[in-house]
């Protein structure tokens, strides 16, 4: 996606989009239009479901130009309703805790 423009499909093409630890690795600037893109191929009422990492550990922040929080998740998302949300805990990277965010929005209709 970085490279082109935009997601190769037209507007309201699908009924749902998933986003599995993936939206972590790309670049702040590439955000909003990736967000934009997602928005434009969902159907009205479309479902978009993400899993994203949360402020990894510092020895993998390399790879995660963003440390997402669910406060920055929901600013990013605003044009989504968020319908459900949660946070887990894991402890297995090097015995550190890190959290991920499980989240269910949708597209206005």
């Amino acid at each position: 996606f970085e490279n082109n423009l935009s997601i190769p499909h037209s507007d309201n093409f699908f009924d749902a989009v998933t986003m599995l630890a993936v939206i972590e690795h790309v670049e702040t600037d590439n955000l909003p239009r990736l967000l934009k893109e997602i928005y434009r191929i969902l159907k009205p009422g479309g479902e978009f479901y993400l899993h994203v990492h949360l402020r990894y550990p510092h020895e993998l922040n390399k790879t995660h130009p963003v440390s997402w929080s669910k406060e920055f998740a929901f600013d990013q998302l605003s044009e989504f309703d968020i319908l459900w949300h949660t946070e887990l805990t894991h402890d297995w990277i090097n015995d550190n805790p890190y959290r991920t965010l499980l989240l269910k929005a949708k597209k206005n209709s």
